[in-house]
């Protein structure tokens, strides 16, 4: 199924995946999640606005795989499971304490991602892959059994990781 959004929407209840679903907020539009999501089936994201997920996404049954399309922003403030991976093709901002976690996939970004508003973690099972230039943590914690690659346009704080492969880390201020 699909939810799309011409206009501002909230859904403040749980929400669990039938199948396979499509989100996609208009442009112009903010659609914001509130309550829970949950579901073995896939996420993907789209449309030209903005999707604020606020509840926790896998927490009870995890997700497939969570994709977000290449338009539009999206803002999540709980934590997301998924036993496949998590892609991030669109401008991202991550609330302090989120946790990404695929685990048996990777987690990729392939646009913006800014969480300066605390601490985050990602875990991904086979890799970690955030190398966007206009990337900005304030710390976080990185755990996958494979290589993680790492990009922060300033100084970044790099809390207590467990990488199984290598490890790529580039900031343009200090690394602590």
């Amino acid at each position: 199924g699909a939810i799309t959004s011409n206009g501002n929407a909230s859904l403040a209840g749980p929400v669990t995946l039938a199948g396979d679903a499509v989100i996609a907020p208009n442009s112009g539009s903010t659609l914001t999640l509130s309550g829970t999501l949950n579901g073995a089936f896939g996420l993907t994201t789209g449309g030209n606005g903005t999707l604020n997920l606020n509840g926790a996404i896998g927490g009870v049954t995890q997700l497939a795989f969570l994709t977000t399309g290449t338009s539009g922003a999206t803002d999540i403030g709980a934590s997301v499971r998924t036993v496949g991976d998590q892609t991030f093709n669109n401008a991202t901002t991550l609330a302090a304490g989120v946790v990404l976690d695929s685990t048996a996939g990777k987690l990729v970004a392939t646009a913006p991602v800014t969480a300066t508003a605390g601490a985050v973690s990602l875990k991904g099972a086979t890799g970690v892959d955030f190398q966007h230039a206009g990337n900005d943590f304030a710390s976080v914690a990185v755990t996958t059994g494979g290589n993680a690659s790492l990009v922060d346009q300033n100084a970044i704080d790099l809390g207590a990781s467990t990488i199984g492969g290598s490890l790529a880390l580039t900031a343009s201020g200090n690394v602590t």
